[in-house]
């Protein structure tokens, strides 16, 4: 059983310490995005890269989620 506020899997599995960093990095590449003064290179690779981080943490099954407001 895991605390309440300890992130899981979308099943309610407790994480890896492995899948805390990756679902870690998603996160932030998704607040990296959304930056407005990023250089017009940067934002596009942090969008490709958010593309892959995202097809690793829904193929593990730490996020399910749409990133049409990211511009994926």
């Amino acid at each position: 059983m895991t605390a309440p506020n300890e992130p899981t899997t979308v099943l309610g599995a407790p994480l890896s310490p492995q899948e805390r960093e990756i679902l870690g990095l998603y996160e932030t590449t998704k607040r990296l995005v959304l930056d407005p003064e990023l250089p017009p290179c940067a934002a596009r690779n942090l969008r490709v890269s958010l593309a892959a981080l995202w097809q690793v943490v829904n193929d593990l099954g730490l996020a399910y989620e749409p990133l049409y407001e990211y511009g994926v």
